[in-house]
């Protein structure tokens, strides 16, 4: 689902909704469990974090390393988890 939606933030809703679907009851806290794991299993490969937290927006995977500094970031730093 995040390389579908590359780049584009997604909230917790749409990441439970596009990847459980929406007839299944899961706390929105599953999200940030599984988007941990799969940052590290991607940081392991990558050897950068290629998912980008949006503070109060949700997440966003990015095609590449930013060399962008914390300012261009909506809502926070880019290592804000």
């Amino acid at each position: 689902f995040f390389m579908e939606n590359s780049g584009r933030v997604l909230s917790r809703q749409q990441l439970l909704d596009g990847v459980w679907g929406r007839d299944v009851f899961i706390d929105g806290r599953t999200v940030d469990v599984h988007v941990g794991r799969l940052r590290k299993a991607l940081m392991h490969d990558r050897g950068h974090d290629p998912i980008r937290t949006v503070r109060g927006a949700g997440y966003a995977l990015e095609d590449r390393p930013s060399n962008a500094g914390a300012g261009n970031y909506p809502g926070g730093e880019a290592g804000d988890r």
